[in-house]
């Protein structure tokens, strides 16, 4: 199981606990968020690393959780639930917080475009895609292989 640093601990239990536990959330719904305006994907097989990118990103774009949630890694999902638990932890009362809680989507933004999707690095079991935009930005994002199934991970920023 991953686990949080104690500066995330302290983060999660601080003196303004609620606003430290919308923080965490906002922190991945925004990586989300920028994974989802690259716009609409290509129509590609799921089952590679870039066809798992659009899927993603299109999942994103329908405002689909459940979607985002089935494509995200392990890893990444491993953190979601620990988030979900110290979360509630820290609410208390009756409130219990579910890793797909803590997945925000928005509108995305119609001026992204992806125009083009790259493998970058590539080994075995993992990947690197580099999404082009219509307006010239380039996001990278990485995806790993779990029981035989492309899955993106999210990147930790705590």
């Amino acid at each position: 199981m991953v686990a949080f640093s104690d500066s995330m601990i302290r983060f999660f239990k601080g003196a303004y606990s609620k606003r430290a536990i919308a923080a965490a959330v906002s922190a991945l719904a925004a990586v989300i968020i920028a994974t989802a305006v690259v716009g609409k994907g290509c129509n590609l097989d799921s089952n590679t690393p870039k066809g798992v990118v659009g899927e993603f990103v299109r999942a994103a774009n329908m405002g689909d959780r459940q979607g985002v949630f089935r494509l995200i890694g392990p890893t990444t999902k491993a953190r979601l639930a620990q988030a979900a638990d110290c979360a509630t932890e820290v609410v208390g009362g009756d409130r219990r917080f579910d890793p797909l809680d803590l997945i925000g989507l928005s509108s995305p933004n119609p001026a992204f475009v992806i125009k083009r999707l790259t493998v970058r690095d590539r080994e075995k079991n993992s990947a690197t895609i580099d999404v082009l935009y219509q307006g010239g930005e380039v996001a990278s994002i990485y995806v790993v292989r779990s029981n035989g199934t492309w899955m993106v991970e999210i990147p930790e920023y705590f």
